[in-house]
């Protein structure tokens, strides 16, 4: 890819798992959390060195309540946020 991307998260809302796709121009840590509304970590989903490229992420809500939930993308210097929903 060309430049860095954070997709909405599929199927959103969704009860029980969820897909994430990101792109990365060039290799670098990368760090995906779920922070709740109030702006706390409830859950880190990758926090590893990745190569460039497209990366998909699945999701579990198995430890999330319902509820409206954001999660953050940070590479390098970028830094991406998109909103996702539980529906249990």
């Amino acid at each position: 890819p060309a430049a860095f991307g954070l997709d909405q998260n599929y199927p959103n809302p969704f009860r029980d798992q969820t897909q994430i796709r990101f792109a990365l121009p060039e290799a670098a840590r990368v760090t995906l959390r779920v922070i709740d509304l109030l702006g706390r970590e409830v859950l880190r989903v990758v926090d590893a060195e990745r190569p460039a490229g497209w990366h998909q992420v699945d999701l579990s809500a198995e430890s999330l309540s319902s509820g409206m939930y954001l999660y953050e993308l940070t590479a390098g210097d970028h830094r991406a946020v998109r909103p996702l929903m539980v529906v249990r």
